[in-house]
């Protein structure tokens, strides 16, 4: 973890770094954040199958 939060600071300001409060990941911006949060944190009402191989994803974006 260490190493991704040196890695964070230096493309962004240590002074706005938003952590989730849910896993402790630190992202750069407010928006990266709720995004974060969305992808990995909310329950999940929809699946999407691929038809060809039956792989079930989580969201619309990881399954294309």
């Amino acid at each position: 973890m260490e190493h991704n939060l040196l890695a964070l600071t230096e493309r962004c300001s240590p002074k706005k770094l938003f952590s989730c409060q849910l896993c402790g990941k630190v992202l750069c911006s407010k928006a990266s954040l709720k995004r974060h949060i969305a992808d990995k944190h909310a329950e999940r009402q929809e699946e999407y199958r691929c038809i060809i191989c039956e792989r079930v994803y989580c969201s619309h974006k990881d399954y294309y």
